[in-house]
């Protein structure tokens, strides 16, 4: 067959006429767009976004958003946080169904390792448990626990999202009180810029935020912080440690266990400065002995820690170094003198409470109510 090489140079050429049209159509869309007009241009370039005739900061803008997106927030959390207690009432029943049945199960087969039945016997004991056998099959990946001698992927994976919107509504929440107070000191320094005066007397019909006023038409946040700014956290197992979440320095959570057993809190270093804190390189140097290792720490003041609805601030921790990974991660006694934590493995929560709210609470227990004496008036 002779070779035809025209062929190819004509596809060749169709591609590239249809890509030259393409870049003419594209240079003409582009040509067609509106010019950005220089005081549009200015307001852009100062931070600023247009809200209908407002021109407002990032920061009202984003927290407008997060005005918009609470409730669905809150929705998330309220649902995550109802299927968690579920799979948990679940894994209780499932738990007590299986322990009993097992007990049974077990009391069965000694019988027959005992010998001395009839063959009759022995097969009645076989068939009673044989029947036991499906209901462990059913209730063991039902059953949630802990201490790790059983695993529960359903119960994992709605663990997971539960504290995942938890911890979404808890940085909404800490980003609407950290910067909707800052807002009037923002709109202020903007208002005196002669750029911004100028650009926006240029606008017909523009205005300067905020476009609401925060002050009288507060975000109404007591619903999310009820539910986030608690004193029971959920228990979960990381790395084989039972432990729970808390926030540093507002920005980053943390898995962290019980460790009372220690002195002082103790966090990875890495952690502490992706919270955004750094450490100073005069810090305390201290050894700590462990796992028949030494390890120099730092001792560092964290600037925040969020446990529930306790912030503790400029509390002595020690900032691990990268070789001590292998160590846990927990809250030492210094951080928790003032305070009293009760895990309850079943229920997988643990319950943070102040010493002085725990004695309030015990106070409040022995008391009795007394009678009500009414008093009989004369007649007249």
């Amino acid at each position: 067959m002779p070779h035809v090489p025209c062929v190819r140079g004509v596809r060749s050429l169709g591609v590239s006429l249809f890509a030259l049209g393409l870049l003419a159509l594209a240079a003409g869309l582009t040509a067609a767009a509106p010019p950005v007009s220089p005081a549009v241009q200015t307001l852009t370039e100062k931070g600023l976004v247009k809200k209908g005739s407002f021109w407002i900061t990032a920061d009202e803008a984003k927290i407008l958003e997060y005005d918009r997106n609470l409730k669905e927030l809150e929705r998330k959390t309220i649902q995550s946080q109802a299927q968690f207690e579920e799979l948990v009432k679940q894994g209780k029943a499932a738990k007590e169904a299986y322990t009993q049945t097992r007990k049974e199960y077990d009391k069965i087969q000694e019988l027959i390792k005992a010998g001395g039945l009839t063959p009759q016997q022995t097969a009645q004991l076989n068939q009673e448990s044989n029947k036991r056998v499906p209901i462990l099959q059913k209730a063991q990946p039902l059953i949630v626990d802990l201490q790790g001698q059983m695993d529960n992927a359903a119960f994992n994976a709605a663990s997971a999202e539960f504290r995942k919107d938890r911890e979404d509504l808890t940085l909404a929440l800490i980003y609407l009180e950290k910067n909707a107070v800052s807002l009037d000191e923002k709109y202020a320094e903007l208002k005196e810029d002669p750029e911004v005066k100028a650009a926006l007397l240029k606008l017909p019909g523009a205005r300067l935020g905020p476009s609401r006023d925060f002050k009288k038409e507060p975000i109404k946040t007591a619903p999310a912080e009820k539910l986030v700014y608690s004193n029971t956290l959920p228990l979960y197992r990381s790395k084989g440690v039972i432990v729970f979440d808390v926030l540093l320095n507002g920005t980053t959570f943390l898995p962290i266990g019980d460790g009372r057993v220690n002195d002082y809190t103790m966090i990875p270093q890495k952690v502490i400065e992706a919270s955004g804190q750094k450490i100073p390189p005069d810090a305390q140097v201290l050894t700590l002995n462990a796992n028949g290792k030494q390890y120099k720490t730092r001792l560092v003041k964290l600037g925040s820690l969020r446990i529930g609805k306790y912030v503790l601030t400029d509390t002595d921790v020690l900032a691990m170094p990268d070789d001590a990974q292998g160590l846990p991660t927990t809250l030492g006694r210094k951080t928790l003198n003032d305070f009293e934590l009760t895990s309850d493995l079943p229920t997988c929560r643990i319950t943070i409470k102040s010493t002085a709210e725990a004695d309030k609470e015990r106070a409040g227990e022995k008391k009795t109510p007394g009678k009500l004496v009414v008093p009989i008036l004369p007649n007249g």
